[in-house]
């Protein structure tokens, strides 16, 4: 199946909770419905590149060569600038104690 919705090439994914999410050269990040393929959020703030995504639900955490990390809510598409950055951002870790 084919995700269609970005403008450009797709640089990060993501899975939770029977969603994929697709960071792209476009600026933002798409959210799919595995079962069905349907974009069913577009979450928009970045200024550049979104280069990593990890999801932890309730949240969404994306990483950009905007220099910022930011934290979204899943299910609203609230989102904070967690973090600015002297550099792009381009990979993001989940560490469990």
């Amino acid at each position: 199946a084919e995700l269609l919705g970005h403008h450009d090439p797709v640089y990060c994914l993501a899975a939770v909770g029977g969603v994929l999410l697709s960071g792209s050269r476009d600026c933002c990040v798409r959210a799919w419905r595995t079962d069905t393929c349907e974009c069913i959020r577009t979450y928009e703030g970045h200024t550049a590149v979104v280069s990593s995504v990890l999801a932890v639900d309730p949240w969404m955490y994306t990483a950009s060569w905007d220099k910022t990390i930011r934290r979204w809510n899943l299910a609203t598409g609230a989102c904070n600038i967690f973090t600015m950055m002297e550099a792009p951002v381009l990979c993001l870790l989940e560490h469990h104690d």
